[in-house]
Formats: C-alpha cells, structure tokens, sequence
C-alpha cells in the first residue's frame, strides 16, 4: 500500500497536467529495475509504443552513468518515444 502511495504522490503533477487535457490515464506503480519493469508492463498490456521521459543526459553521460530511457531503448522490441 505504501509503493502505490508513493507513485500517486509522486505523478501528481503529470496526473494534474493530464487531467487538465482530458487525457484518459491511467497509473501502474511496480518495484524492481525500472527498465525491465516498464518493458514487461508494455508488454503484459499489449501496448504498441512505450513513451519514456528523459533527463536530458548527453550520450557520453548515458554511456558512464546509465539511462533508464536508453536501457528501454535496448531490452523493448517495441518502438520507444524518447520525450526531452
């Protein structure tokens, strides 16, 4: 219960952003390695896309520190938006 409270709280702004466009959403909270739980998520949901923010990290910062957007690049066989 706890995890859950934690990921409304934190998509509070993205919950408030989407909801103001009238964009239907819906919320998925999940723990372990983020890229490997957002490629399993779009999978078990069918999804077509995956849509992933980044923190705007050059290619040379993503090589040595890592990127979750770069590592779901890599492990999804779907096509991924990169949004900066």
């Amino acid at each position: 219960m706890e995890l859950a409270r934690r990921g409304w709280d934190a998509a509070a702004n993205a919950r408030t952003l989407m909801e103001d466009a009238g964009i239907h959403w819906r919320l998925h909270v999940r723990m372990g390695e983020a890229p490997e739980e957002i490629v399993a998520l779009a999978k078990e949901l069918g999804s077509c896309e995956i849509a992933i923010g980044s923190h705007g990290l050059t290619a040379a910062q993503s090589l040595f520190l890592g990127s979750v957007a770069y590592k779901v690049v890599h492990l999804g066989k779907l096509p991924v938006l990169i949004v900066r």
